[in-house]
């Protein structure tokens, strides 16, 4: 942080001011239950990835600039705007412009606005005559940008409602960040009375055996077994066809997971379905209702199961003017399995100039575009996405496979996702070192 000068513009970017996280920091630090149930409520601090992503790139693009015109930075920690811009001008002194700060909630009094805790903001000091370019900037990682105050260098805060004519704050700074009274904190040292640990040198191999069952050291010493784990998912594809979406994401999962050798093959393996969801709005509990029969019964074939999820079924961001933004209704399925020989896992680099590649279509389908990173490149979502067409072919390919790897017969593989073939091409010359 550097020192900032007189006219420097105080600028937030980040989210709208709700009644969120009201006092934060006083609640988190009793007991639940200590204060009034509205109290404890509006303390609850929510979050918006999404927002904190779009900060956080225009935060990157600028520090990774040629010049970087950030003079100053800070995070709005407890006390919100408070904390943030104060800590901005501590050295100097600022004034706030408490009209400018954006209202998600138009009816938060002064207290409400300046000490709300809503997440994904940041406070920067730049110079006025950098502010079109962060501005650019802001606009291409479509971060909402505000000027809210600017650098005064009296050694005072203040906040000013310019509107009304209104000043609701005016402080020295020492008042802010003097010397506070040291807090005399008083108990007693409580001595504690346990057994001795005793041992017999005679057991050692006994306590050895425990010591490695134990769950916070669980080593393996007597074969080289192991879990397998990978995860799968098919928004695109799923926004084309719920149903192929939903069997796309076990499909990827399984073709992920497949290069290691499972102890009963195919019927090793576990699922688990996490649901992401715009319930609630047109068409989509009918998309949501497909996706998990089509889930449901795709697995039921193949013989495994999916003994545990999650389910999130809120998945839209509201904005002014009744704009909205859905997520594309998701499943990401994780895979896990009893692995019973990590030294036969097959990695995906090639092995030199040993052997042939072989190209096998588990899905049983034509090529199709739909859903495809291709399509993606081009702005377009598709309208035909390949599934899995014979569930039947699809499991006797899958064991076909793991029996070949037991055997050792498999040197290199990768799975088709992302990118097509020519992507697991590229990956598998990516990763050697010929």
């Amino acid at each position: 942080k550097k020192i900032p000068q007189k006219g420097d513009l105080i600028v937030m970017l980040g989210g709208d001011n709700y009644r969120i996280g009201m006092g934060g920091a006083s609640v988190s630090s009793t007991d639940t239950g200590n204060y009034d149930n509205s109290i404890e409520l509006n303390a609850v601090q929510r979050s918006n990835p999404e927002m904190q992503k779009r900060v956080t790139n225009t935060i990157r693009a600028l520090f990774e600039s040629e010049e970087n015109p950030i003079i100053s930075i800070h995070d709005h920690g407890a006390g919100g705007h408070l904390n943030c811009f104060s800590e901005l001008v501590e050295s100097t002194g600022g004034e706030i412009y408490i009209d400018k700060l954006p209202l998600g909630d138009p009816s938060l009094s002064y207290k409400e606005i300046i000490g709300n805790e809503s997440q994904e903001r940041i406070g920067i000091i730049i110079k006025e005559s950098d502010y079109e370019i962060v501005e650019k900037i802001a606009d291409r990682e479509r971060s909402p940008i505000y000027i809210v105050g600017k650098v005064t260098n009296d050694k005072k805060f203040r906040v000013l409602d310019r509107e009304e004519n209104i000043e609701s704050i005016d402080l020295n700074l020492n008042s802010l960040f003097g010397d506070t009274p040291k807090k005399i904190i008083s108990d007693k040292t409580i001595s504690n009375n346990f057994q001795k640990i005793k041992y017999d040198n005679n057991d050692i191999e006994s306590y050895i055996k425990s010591v490695l069952k134990i769950e916070s050291v669980a080593l393996d010493y007597d074969n080289f077994h192991g879990i397998a784990t990978s995860i799968g998912h098919s928004p695109i594809s799923g926004l084309i066809d719920p149903k192929k979406g939903s069997i796309n994401s076990i499909g990827e999962a399984l073709t992920n997971i497949i290069w290691a050798p499972l102890d009963e093959g195919l019927k090793s393996v576990s699922l688990s379905a996490n649901w992401m969801w715009p319930s609630g709005k047109h068409g989509e509990d009918s998309r949501l209702y497909d996706a998990v029969k089509s889930c449901s019964d795709f697995a039921i074939e193949l013989g495994i199961n999916i003994p545990t999820g999650k389910d999130s079924l809120s998945m839209v961001q509201k904005y002014d003017n009744d704009n909205e933004v859905k997520s594309p209704g998701t499943v990401i399925i994780s895979a896990s399995a009893h692995c019973s020989d990590i030294r036969k896992v097959v990695t995906p680099n090639l092995k030199g100039n040993e052997g042939y590649i072989y190209y096998i279509n588990l899905s049983n389908d034509d090529y199709k575009l739909g859903g495809s990173s291709f399509g993606q490149v081009n702005n377009k979502i598709g309208d035909d996405t390949p599934t899995i067409n014979d569930i039947d072919f699809f499991k006797k390919t899958f064991d076909l496979i793991q029996n070949l790897i037991k055997e050792d017969k498999i040197l290199s593989g990768h799975d088709i996702s992302s990118g097509g073939l020519i992507t697991s091409l590229l990956e598998m010359c990516f990763t050697d070192n010929n």
